[in-house]
């Protein structure tokens, strides 16, 4: 099934009674494809949805094409055509070496940019501000504890028109209704795994221009808007140009497929989340279960000065084993009660749930069982559930985000048979991840 197939069965079964979301929510539902792939309301307009993805899984291997191709897709079921605008595929980030031993004469090329990927389009008489996952970039946040990425399109405007009132208004004077556009915020205060102190300046507001596209269609214009001073990536017709001076930039994308970056960048990335909260960003290392680089490593690494958090008795808590104690225990947790609500029938490949003891529990627990059992009759058909694979689902199935919800839970929610000394474990990095 691919996104129009889904678009249609959407337009099929909408029913006057039932919003547009709920009908699309329940197809992906139904397929299994949610909660990898998410909607999005938009406030105050019942036809427009954001359908995205939740970023790089593991567990989505059945449905793999759809997933990539939702990316971040703007739905509008108050038009034939529906999809407003589709964002490309995430660019796969290879080595140079890699790209060497699969480049072509045809490559295209053209520099990457570091910066928060937003979209300007215009419905129903109102300009719109969105992100990859957030339908008001007013709301979208991640790098600065505090500042939105509204915030910093706001100040990177002004910089760039030289006036402070009315800035989205003046710049929107400027674009074209029947065009979505895409950009992307260099902003000092948002340094994900490249600085450009060094080439714009201290205290820098850039926009980069990526594309702009005919609302509806697939079709890329030409843009200009030379008086803004707005960056438009540097195309090389010379691959082998570019590629020498690779360590001097964030990356390459080739045939808009591959993002080729340094060795030092794709350490970064593969190492670092990036959140302002360095206890998310150890939280997510933890996640990725490597053999080679854990949370020690991390500190190390970015020359972390960590004031240690001290338990009840004043003692210094490592932060490995906080984490590692917290996650553990969530483990235990899933494990004992998917094991007293679900008996697994192995030779019918069914299950038989305790609904009794399930519709008792709060619905955070209720969904996490559900996506195991799930689990179960698709790719664990063999053997039951272990601790191991609740394990793998915690570290590979879920964003940070959905962790995030489970410590808190439990850090508010005593009891599960957990000892004191866990519970108080879960409060203190409750504590320090908020």
């Amino acid at each position: 099934m691919n996104l129009n197939d889904i678009i249609n069965k959407t337009k099929s079964e909408k029913i006057d009674q039932v919003s547009w979301c709920n009908t699309l929510l329940s197809i992906l539902r139904d397929n299994h494809f949610w909660p990898a792939i998410q909607i999005k309301k938009y406030y105050n307009n019942n036809n427009l949805l954001l359908l995205h993805n939740t970023y790089e899984r593991k567990d989505i291997k059945d449905f793999k094409e759809l997933y990539h191709e939702c990316k971040s897709v703007i739905l509008d079921f108050s038009n034939h055509d529906v999809i407003l605008h589709k964002t490309n595929s995430i660019h796969e980030t290879i080595s140079v070496d890699k790209y060497h031993s699969i480049k072509n004469l045809n490559d295209t090329c053209k520099i990457a940019f570091d910066g928060t990927i937003f979209y300007v389009y215009f419905i129903e008489n109102n300009w719109f501000f969105s992100t990859n996952s957030c339908t008001n970039i007013n709301y979208s946040k991640f790098k600065h504890k505090t500042k939105s990425f509204g915030n910093m399109l706001d100040e990177t405007l002004c910089t760039l028109l030289n006036q402070s009132e009315n800035i989205r208004t003046k710049f929107t004077d400027l674009l074209d209704t029947n065009i979505v556009y895409t950009f992307s915020i260099l902003h000092f205060e948002n340094i994900n795994n490249y600085d450009y102190q060094t080439i714009f300046g201290d205290n820098y507001k850039k926009l980069v221009f990526i594309n702009s596209k005919k609302k509806f269609t697939d079709i890329e214009v030409d843009f200009n808007l030379h008086q803004l001073n707005i960056i438009n990536p540097k195309k090389y017709e010379n691959i082998e140009e570019a590629l020498n001076k690779i360590d001097d930039i964030y990356g390459l994308i080739i045939n808009n497929k591959y993002k080729v970056s340094n060795d030092k960048i794709i350490f970064k990335e593969n190492t670092n989340y990036g959140y302002h909260n360095e206890w998310r960003n150890m939280l997510w290392v933890y996640l990725q279960n490597k053999n080679n680089f854990h949370i020690n490593d991390y500190i190390k690494q970015y020359n972390l000065e960590i004031e240690l958090p001290l338990d009840q008795n004043n003692n210094t808590l490592d932060p490995t084993y906080l984490i590692h104690t917290v996650i553990s225990t969530i483990k235990d947790i899933l494990f004992n009660l998917y094991s007293t609500t679900t008996t697994y029938y192995q030779c019918y490949n069914r299950f038989k749930m305790s609904k009794d003891i399930d519709s008792k529990l709060a619905p955070i627990l209720q969904y996490h069982l559900a996506q195991l059992r799930y689990k179960q009759i698709t790719i664990y058909k063999n053997k039951n559930i272990s601790n191991k694979e609740i394990f793998y689902y915690i570290c590979h199935n879920n964003p940070i985000k959905n962790l995030l919800n489970l410590i808190d839970f439990f850090a508010k929610n005593p009891g599960f048979d957990m000892s004191q000394k866990n519970f108080n474990c879960f409060i203190v990095l409750n504590n320090l991840l908020n």
